[in-house]
């Protein structure tokens, strides 16, 4: 009888950990952002875009700055609801971005987007990321 529940107890015990350190790997659906295309600024540094969302959040695209000297990343904005980036322009010290929410899948590259226009400054630091 104590045989039977010393087994019990450790497969049991077997059964607990197993899950305490595999259901958080699991149940983990986020994605790093995925790159989608950047701009040197010269020694100064780089700006970067990038798509973010995964299955449980709204998808994002994310305007960074990179410092080369300390190789910092910082986030400059982040368009919440927005999945498609169409264009952008930099000029000077600010950035206008072009962003679509929606796909627009079998529409050819000559056709014209409706899309929004936002504009930022490059020296408009949010937060540091890394």
């Amino acid at each position: 009888m104590k045989k039977g529940c010393l087994i019990t107890a450790i497969v049991t015990l077997i059964l607990i950990i197993t899950i305490v350190i595999c259901l958080p790997k699991a149940l983990d659906f986020s994605t790093p952002p995925t790159y989608i295309t950047g701009y040197s600024l010269g020694i100064k540094g780089s700006i970067k875009f990038f798509y973010a969302g995964d299955a449980l959040s709204a998808s994002c695209i994310q305007v960074r700055k990179i410092d080369n000297e300390t190789n910092d990343e910082y986030l400059l904005e982040n368009y919440k609801g927005y999945d498609n980036m169409v264009g952008y322009c930099l000029r000077g010290d600010s950035i206008t971005v072009f962003l679509r929410k929606g796909y627009w899948i079998g529409k050819q590259s000559s056709t014209f987007v409706e899309c929004d226009t936002f504009h930022l400054s490059i020296n408009d630091v949010k937060w540091k990321i890394k």
